[in-house]
């Protein structure tokens, strides 16, 4: 069963390569991405050809397009969203704690029941109140015990002269009766007035302590209001700060920190060699630039270069144009065959012998003036039309 599989698997690999006719390339390091497509000489046509450097041209631009298409902002505006609802969730809980603090051990029903009625004393427990507050509550506390301490003195008062009947020689028993009678009335009467003016300036007391707490209710919600509106000021002063930075990154130009600034040169000089015999293959290219914010560009002194594979160039190609690396030194290389791009940025090589090539294209950077290497190997046989997509991001 598993070479069953293994077998249907290189088929269906195989037959989407065939179907495809290419094969694409990516190099992060490097920025570059290449198509690469092997046909022969007598089974393509002109039309062929042009079909299929279209399909390869849109397939490295479609490649180049998912590798830069991670956009920032998209991500920050979510990270800002998730920041935004945490400080929602924490202002809530603050809010519901300062509310009323209820114990953990308390089942729900008893909750509902507390904070639909709540009493005095479990509240008094959890409210804080300010110096002046606890001064006046103090003094109201003080005259309820003084209230409460007189009327206690007039009932004994009260009590005594019930018991103790006041006899005297001169007066008669009517008149005895009735002074007796009397007195304990008109203090009475005086005791309860007393104890009602006591009772009404009590009930000032508390409406002013309730008038004074109201009052600075408010002013906590409005020093409340103003630090949050002080808050948001900040953060879309903050926001906007952001995007006129967002914004003045976008309108100016990258610096120009090529990573082709680290390829080490090269110096090409042509073979001395005579080629007897002529080949039989063809190679085709095109040659695509692409500006950090990836529009297409186009480069000055633009040239291709064909060259047999040797140590001194695998040794370039390993250690220093995949690497990035330079040394300060350029490299002496020979080459077979050289040409420039046509308007369309093709180039072509004819009557190229079997063998195995480097296609190396090298640019210059207006504004950096400094050579820009795009390299590929290339295995060429008999009577073959090889044909590739350059494309390179600055």
């Amino acid at each position: 069963m598993s070479k069953k599989t293994l077998l249907l698997s290189a088929l269906v690999l195989f037959s989407g390569c065939a179907e495809r006719g290419y094969v694409l390339t990516t190099n992060t390091k490097i920025q570059t991405i290449t198509a690469e497509s092997v046909t022969s000489l007598d089974k393509t046509s002109k039309q062929d050809e042009t079909e299929l450097f279209e399909k390869m041209t849109t397939a490295v631009k479609k490649a180049q397009k998912e590798e830069d298409n991670t956009p920032p902002a998209l991500t920050h505006k979510k990270q800002k969203q998730t920041i935004k609802k945490q400080k929602k969730k924490k202002l809530k809980k603050k809010i519901t704690e300062k509310k009323r603090v209820i114990p953990a051990f308390v089942s729900e029903a008893e909750t509902k029941e507390e904070i639909e009625t709540p009493k005095v004393s479990e509240i008094s427990k959890t409210v804080t109140y300010s110096d002046d507050e606890n001064k006046l509550r103090e003094e109201a506390r003080k005259s309820r015990e003084r209230r409460e301490a007189r009327l206690r003195e007039i009932k004994k008062l009260r009590k005594g002269t019930l018991a103790k009947p006041t006899y005297t020689k001169d007066k008669p028993s009517a008149q005895i009766e009735k002074s007796d009678t009397q007195v304990p009335k008109i203090s009475n009467i005086d005791t309860e007035k007393n104890a009602k003016m006591e009772r009404e300036r009590a009930k000032e007391k508390e409406a002013a302590l309730l008038a004074q707490k109201a009052r600075e209710k408010e002013k906590l919600a409005k020093e409340k209001e103003a630090a949050l509106l002080a808050q948001r000021k900040q953060a879309q002063e903050a926001r906007e700060k952001k995007r006129q930075e967002q914004k003045v990154k976008n309108s100016t130009p990258l610096p120009q920190h090529n990573k082709t600034d680290f390829t080490k040169p090269l110096v090409f000089k042509q073979i001395d060699k005579i080629y007897h015999k002529f080949g039989t293959s063809e190679v085709h290219g095109h040659v695509i630039y692409l500006t950090p914010t990836g529009q297409e560009t186009r480069l000055s002194q633009t040239k291709a270069y064909l060259l047999p594979v040797s140590a001194k160039l695998n040794h370039w190609f390993n250690k220093y144009y995949l690497k990035n690396k330079n040394d300060g030194k350029s490299t002496i290389v020979s080459y077979l065959n050289q040409t420039s791009l046509n308007l369309e940025r093709n180039f072509e090589f004819f009557g190229v012998p079997k063998g195995s090539y480097y296609v190396i294209i090298e640019s210059t950077d207006p504004q950096s003036h400094k050579r820009v290497y795009i390299a590929k190997k290339i295995h060429v046989g008999k009577y073959k039309k090889i044909m590739g997509v350059f494309s390179k991001k600055l």
